[in-house]
Parts: C-alpha cells; structure tokens; sequence
C-alpha cells in the first residue's frame, strides 16, 4: 500500500489553507476555532458552530474575520504547535478567547471521540468551564 494514502490527512504542497467553514459561522456571536477538519465536522454534528484553520498556524486573514466574533472559542491541539496557536490567539483575541482542552493524554476532539465514553458530554463540560 502507498504511504501517502497511510497518512491522517492528505492534503496538496503549496495549496491555499482558508479558515474552513466560515460561510457558515456567519452572523453568530460566538465560533469554535480547531486545527481539522475531523474535529470541525465533530464540533458541527455536536451543534457547535466552529471553522479549521486547516493547520497549527491562526493566519492574519483568519484573525481579521475572527474579530467580528464576541466570543472565541480556541479548541487547540495539546502539543508544541497548539500551545503556540493558544499563544497567537491570546495576543489576537484577549479577554474574547475562552480556550477548551481535551483531557491530558489526548490531542484533538478525535482523539476524544476514540478514548472517552459520552465525549459529547465531556466536552460540553469542558466548554462550561472554559477560560
């Protein structure tokens, strides 16, 4: 089997990497930022309006349509790159963001879905007490 179908996401060098679903966040007060599309399509089933920014980095273009947005919702990936996109967003968003982290020992809204039960219960809780 080739390894690039092995990978988690396959994605083209070089392409364009929009905030993914924002058409569809337009108009509400507050957003759910994450990293994927798997967990993008997660937050949305949960009824969560959320967008991708298709990769670690929050890009000048995503801040500058995030800024209509009372609230921010940052759900970051529990790593390097996430700790640093938490870090852009908190210069970006100040008292705006309210940061949602999954349990330690996993990454992502996936990784939640895999190793909890209920993990739609979970993370509504973890949205309750988000800061």
């Amino acid at each position: 089997m080739c390894a690039a179908l092995l990978a988690k996401y396959l994605t083209l060098a070089g392409a364009p990497k929009p905030l993914y679903g924002q058409g569809r966040v337009k108009g509400r007060s507050a957003v759910f930022v994450v990293e994927g599309p798997i967990d993008y399509l997660l937050l949305w089933q949960w009824g969560y309006p959320a967008v991708a920014t298709l990769g670690s980095r929050i890009k000048q273009e995503h801040v500058e349509f995030l800024q209509g947005f009372s609230r921010v919702y940052l759900v970051p990936h529990r790593d390097d790159a996430g700790r640093q996109m938490w870090r852009d967003c908190r210069a970006a968003f100040g008292e705006r963001l309210r940061t949602v982290l999954v349990p330690e020992k996993m990454k992502d809204v996936g990784d939640l879905v895999e190793k909890a039960a209920a993990p739609v219960h979970i993370f509504a809780r973890l949205v309750s007490e988000a800061s």
